[in-house]
């Protein structure tokens, strides 16, 4: 399938991934395919985190934090050092494309981070405030409940 330009080995379209709705693995490639153009701008520059579902949403899902070094390179990675010491490299979503090979590989939902990449210091935890509780964040003090990562 031709995609922004990019050819992508399609698999297993006929695969059921939402049996009582019968929604197949095409469905939601030709989904992610039809609203690309809106949904890019909204993760575009945000690392991604994959839930994926390769045997249909009964199967077992899990969650994909680091992008697989089989994935082709023209998919964009962001390197994020962790607090712990070392990198993951994450996927960046910035074209249609993108979305139909996550959608290929089985991400049902690609969770986008709610800050985007910025050369430096990226802001990754965000502190919980209860909205029962009447507090929220005014000054540079609250900062100090943030953890930063460099991103490279």
């Amino acid at each position: 399938m031709k995609v922004d330009s990019y050819d992508i080995a399609i698999t297993n379209r006929d695969k059921i991934l939402f049996p009582g709705q019968g929604i197949t693995k095409g469905h939601l490639i030709d989904y992610y395919r039809r609203i690309g153009r809106t949904m890019i701008p909204l993760i575009f520059d945000r690392p991604i985190t994959m839930h994926r579902f390769p045997n249909g949403i009964q199967g077992e899902g899990f969650f994909q934090q680091e992008m697989p070094d089989y994935f082709p390179s023209w998919l964009e990675r962001i390197n994020i050092r962790k607090k712990e010491g070392g990198t993951i490299t994450r996927i960046l979503c910035g074209k249609t494309a993108d979305l139909v090979y996550l959608a290929n590989q089985g991400c049902i939902t690609p969770h986008a981070w709610l800050k985007k990449k910025i050369p430096g210091e990226m802001w990754i935890k965000m502190p919980y405030f209860s909205p029962n509780s009447g507090q929220f964040p005014v000054g540079p003090a609250e900062k100090q409940n943030l953890y930063r990562r460099q991103v490279t």
